[in-house]
């Protein structure tokens, strides 16, 4: 393999304790009380912009600043500052030798605490180098990512010995960090992976994507940040993304003593920093409460947890178990004719302690917008509220028609479907929170009503004009699936003063072409209740009001009663004759309405047809004979698919 090396003498620092750093523009927002006391002083500049690049093991910070102190400085951890003489830039880390560690065109810059700095030239021949990213081994040694020549290098931290291996491939190298095996990894801009062993083999590992935000180690894995997902790489270069923020991935990556800490964005300009407990294959928390709209940055800190700025202040997050972590799955089951979300939540810090609060559950979903494009929009609406006691709790939301609303085709197939999550509302006490979302589709794809309860909706639609009430369907679903009969179901809504109500209303409209008054309705109701249909519907039907509804004229008479009726325009020819030859107005109407054309026509309007359902002429025998269409109504609606 080809290499350019220089060695001279010197010995190489054993490494203790190394935690990989990062250090990324990121918002870190705190109302002040939730903030924790900084270890660090603060500020003598209140509103400075601070970058914060890493702390060493005694707790002096290097940092930026602009405003009174000098660009490029180190907050001691006796509250002194000290200048560096030079502004900061790149990426790099603090290293067991306690320097702060970044590229500085062909040579690596390490700078002391005491504000002296040494470049270590890369050496060489050719073309220029030009570092771009510096990060510590677990060999010790300054690792390096060098643009200008393609290569990947490592020096000593005496600077005494340099190798630069050439990286060949497409994309400009643009981030490395180490991996727990002893290689280092490394992608490129266009996403391309690829890992080197300290003696210099380099293993190509595909592709991750182009948006890759750094990459950071920890025991459980190599992490990166893709396209607004936590990644984990195996050690064969398999990529698995292990979580989602809620927001974003809005900074780079940094591991700090078994914990990992990204910074994410939601809605501009609010930012926050994520935290991750290990393994995280499905925990994610909300490290720190709120957001500040300044530009501020964080490291990680190798005390534990990290250093970073709020406002013009540097603060210092010692402990990582300061966050939040919400989560909630979901599951569809159907229990004696209902079918239900059964949610079940948990709320603890990344170290476990439980935590208890009252959160909406939201569910979310794309609907349909039919304009004569494909086109989907995102809707979503609360569903219930969910109680965290003692770190957990649970919910069962009952699929009705009611939580379809809205959805298209009244059920959501698995394209569509949907997001499950909590939300609790911010506080004088402390800010909002979110779980992220959790699948609710069921095994068949779909979220939709059970059988039975579709069955209810279709037979309280015909009974009622509506779908039945959530409560109600919960209540009759469990009923049909206990053993009661659905003609036992149907007979107490035909019974009822809605189905009563309904009836009245309908007549009204059907004879005198409006809805009733207020009193008229109430008193029509009572009447109903000890008389027949169809003395309601003669009732009303046979007076002058009834009969003038839609004209004056025998024509206009003729054709009132045959829509009444529901019966096609030759009925109405037929009515306006014998109007024309005397027939007074209430002897047609009786007869009328019990001719069997009219009969059939009552009877089929009742339910859809189909083997189940009785015969047509059953049905009009017994409207004919009992002279009220409860009866063959409840039998129709019984027995509809």
């Amino acid at each position: 393999m080809n290499e350019h090396r220089r060695r001279v003498g010197g010995w190489v620092r054993a490494l203790a304790g190394v935690a990989l750093v990062t250090a990324a523009a990121v918002g870190l927002v705190a109302p002040a009380a939730a903030v924790p006391a900084p270890a660090v002083p603060v500020s003598p500049s209140p509103g400075a912009v601070l970058d914060v690049y890493g702390a060493t093991s005694a707790g002096d910070v290097f940092y930026n600043a602009a405003g009174p102190e000098p660009q490029g400085s180190v907050r001691r951890s006796d509250g002194t500052v000290t200048s560096l003489g030079v502004t900061l830039v790149g990426r790099g880390e603090v290293g067991p030798d306690d320097q702060l560690w970044l590229p500085a065109g062909a040579a690596l810059r390490a700078f002391s605490a005491d504000g002296t700095h040494v470049d270590h030239p890369i050496g060489g021949t050719g073309a220029a180098a030009v570092v771009n990213e510096v990060r510590i081994g677990v060999d010790g040694r300054a690792w390096f990512l060098d643009k200008g020549r393609g290569a990947v290098g490592s020096m000593t931290l005496d600077g005494a010995d340099v190798t630069e291996w050439p990286a060949a491939g497409s994309g400009t190298l643009s981030h490395i960090g180490k991996g727990l095996d002893g290689r280092m990894w490394f992608v490129r801009t266009n996403g391309a992976l690829a890992a080197i062993t300290p003696s210099g083999t380099i293993t190509n590992h595909g592709s991750l994507a182009s948006a890759v935000e750094g990459i950071v180690s920890n025991p459980s894995g190599l992490y990166t940040a893709v396209q607004g997902r936590l990644v984990r790489i195996d050690g064969a270069g398999q990529a698995t993304v292990v979580a989602t923020p809620n927001g974003n991935v809005g900074g780079i990556p940094l591991e700090s003593q078994g914990w990992i800490w990204i910074g994410t964005t939601s809605i501009s300009p609010s930012e926050r920093i994520a935290q991750y407990g290990l393994p995280i294959d499905f925990d994610y928390f909300d490290g720190l409460p709120q957001v500040d709209a300044r530009r501020t940055s964080y490291a990680a800190s190798r005390q534990g947890g990290f250093v970073g700025t709020i406002g013009g202040q540097l603060v210092r997050y010692p402990n990582p178990d300061i966050g939040r972590n919400v989560v909630v799955r979901a599951s569809v089951v159907e229990v004696k004719g209902v079918r239900h979300l059964r949610l079940t939540g948990t709320a603890r810090t990344p170290g476990g302690q439980a935590l208890s609060g009252t959160f909406a559950v939201r569910m979310e979903w794309d609907r349909f917008i039919p304009d004569g494009f494909t086109y989907y929009e995102n809707a979503s609406k609360q569903i219930g509220t969910m109680t965290i006691s003692g770190g957990s709790g649970s919910l069962d939301v009952a699929v009705t028609s009611t939580l379809l609303a809205g959805t298209t085709r009244g059920f959501l197939d698995h394209g569509r479907c949907c997001g499950i999550y909590l939300q609790a509302p911010a506080t004088d006490a402390g800010p909002g929170l979110a779980s992220r979302d959790a699948s609710v589709a069921d095994s068949n794809g779909t979220l939709e009503l059970s059988s039975t309860m579709q069955w209810l909706d279709r037979m309280n639609g015909r009974a009622l004009a509506r779908p039945m009430d959530p409560a109600g369907s919960v209540y009759w679903a469990q009923k049909l699936a206990g053993g009661t009969p659905r003609a036992t179901v149907t007979k107490s809504i035909v019974d009822s003063t809605a189905w009563r109500r309904q009836r009245v209303a309908s007549a009204y409209q059907r004879w005198l072409g409006r809805k009733p008054d207020p009193s008229g309705l109430e008193y029509w109701l009572s009447w109903l209740k000890t008389h027949t249909t169809s003395e309601l519907d003669l009732a009303l039907g046979t007076t002058a009001a009834g009969r003038d509804a839609s004209g004056t004229t025998d024509a206009q008479r003729g054709k009132h009663l045959a829509s009444a009726l529901r019966l096609a325009s030759a009925s109405a020819d037929a009515f306006t004759e014998q109007l024309q030859a005397g027939t007074p107005w209430s002897t047609l109407a009786r007869s009328a309405y019990f001719s069997r054309s009219a009969a059939e026509r009552r009877m089929t309007d009742l339910a859809p047809r189909s083997s189940f359902t009785p015969s047509l002429a059953a049905l009009v025998a017994e409207f004919q004979q009992a002279r009220d269409e409860r009866g063959p109504l409840v039998k129709a609606l019984a027995t509809m698919p």
